[in-house]
């Protein structure tokens, strides 16, 4: 049943048509007004980011499951089998059809399972999307009325109904716009906030900083990497074939670094803002490897390190300086590689 009754001065229009719900459209207007939710957007943006930087950073293959994760709630599809379950359990009441009747007084709802009537008073808002209109209570509950089958003229009637009682915003504004990506943006910043912000307080007033990358090919891993300490300045390179490492440590007592077959040293000079230096590993079994960069500060060192560091190495900083029982304070940097 469908109709529009005119309206003069003394009385109101009333609306009439007949709701017929299918999945489809529930599940699809679920989706759309979730995607509009400022939290599940900020969520979205905080998983989609953390765990593209830690699938980035750290090579962590969990993290390519938050992310799809993440990609979900951006996109709302992650409420899709949600939905799908709720229609499930009753589906003969949820997709029954059901009789709406609007006037500016209110809105009733007549299905084979029941009837309502609510004024407009009742209802905080009222969403529009291109399934469904959604009735919201203000407390999470909400009625919804789908679009599929219902005449063009009656949806423009009850749409315009719906504006003039004052539920349903005439004009999007930009303000629907700008608000999704405001929320994304602010899930973004606090995941990169949270991930390098760390780090990058305690790189205030860093010193010194290095990076270091391992490459293995025909018996030899070059490690290498960047760094703004002064050209000059030595710093040593060591190679630890892992497992081999933590087998001989399993009764608590580490091998002796000196004479270990499973670890290799170098010392070599920064020159240009980088070093580099290749090491010997073809006798090693495959396995994992360990590729460790040190710098310190003793007399080996060139005076214009020690000027600059302080022989006590007070001067030296940064995210990645810790202080030694050995050497003091303490650059160091890490990778682990595989060994083929």
């Amino acid at each position: 049943m469908t109709g529009v009754s005119g309206a003069t001065a003394d009385e109101s229009t009333r609306v009439t048509f007949t709701a017929r719900p299918t999945a489809g459209d529930i599940i699809a207007n679920a989706v759309t007004y979730v995607r509009r939710s400022g939290l599940v957007l900020a969520l979205g943006a905080f998983t989609t980011v953390s765990s593209a930087l830690g699938l980035v950073l750290a090579g962590d293959p969990i993290s390519l499951i938050f992310l799809l994760l993440g990609l979900s709630f951006l996109s709302g599809w992650f409420v899709v089998p949600i939905v799908w379950w709720s229609i499930r359990l009753r589906r003969d009441l949820v997709l029954a059809p059901f009789e709406v009747e609007a006037d500016d007084a209110g809105i009733a709802m007549t299905a084979s399972y029941g009837s309502s009537r609510h004024a407009w008073s009742v209802y905080r808002r009222v969403r529009e999307t291109d399934r469904a209109f959604t009735l919201d209570i203000g407390t999470g509950a909400s009625s919804l009325i789908t679009k599929r089958g219902v005449p063009d003229a009656e949806l423009a009637a009850f749409r315009a109904l719906l504006i003039r009682v004052g539920v349903l915003s005439e004009r999007a504004g930009l303000r629907r716009f700008i608000r999704p990506i405001l929320w994304v943006a602010v899930g973004s910043v606090a995941a990169v906030a949270l991930l390098l912000g760390p780090r990058a307080i305690t790189n205030i007033g860093a010193t010194a900083t290095m990076s270091i990358s391992t490459e293995v090919e025909d018996g030899t891993v070059t490690v290498s990497g960047e760094t703004d300490l002064p050209d000059g300045a030595v710093v040593s390179v060591q190679v630890v074939q892992w497992d081999k490492w933590q087998e001989e440590s399993a009764d608590g007592t580490a091998p002796d670094v000196g004479t270990s077959p499973w670890v290799v040293s170098d010392q070599v000079l920064v020159m240009g803002g980088r070093y580099e230096t290749p090491l010997f590993i073809g006798d090693w079994p495959a396995g994992k490897g360990l590729a460790i960069t040190y710098f310190w500060i003793d007399l080996g060192q060139p005076a214009e390190v020690i000027e600059r560091f302080g022989l006590d190495g007070a001067g030296l900083k940064g995210a990645d300086v810790s202080d030694k029982d050995l050497y003091g304070p303490t650059l160091e940097v890490q990778e682990e590689f595989d060994i083929p």
